[in-house]
């Protein structure tokens, strides 16, 4: 079935669950989730009010569902 659509509302749920698992996951990609590794660095508060802006930005996008 070459010529068959995918519904709007699963390509909005695949886009909208990426997103928000790398808004959740900010911490962890810039290496500052780990406080038990020998390296870690506490994050800035910058990292931390930036992942909680986008968190509650995110949830905005599971209303439709």
């Amino acid at each position: 079935m070459s010529g068959s659509r995918r519904s709007v509302i699963v390509i909005n749920l695949c886009i909208t669950w990426i997103l928000s698992s790398v808004i959740y996951s900010l911490l962890y990609y810039a290496g500052r989730a780990d406080p038990l590794s020998p390296d870690f660095i506490p994050p800035d508060e910058s990292y931390c009010f930036l992942q909680a802006a986008l968190i509650s930005g995110s949830q905005v996008m599971y209303e439709k569902f």
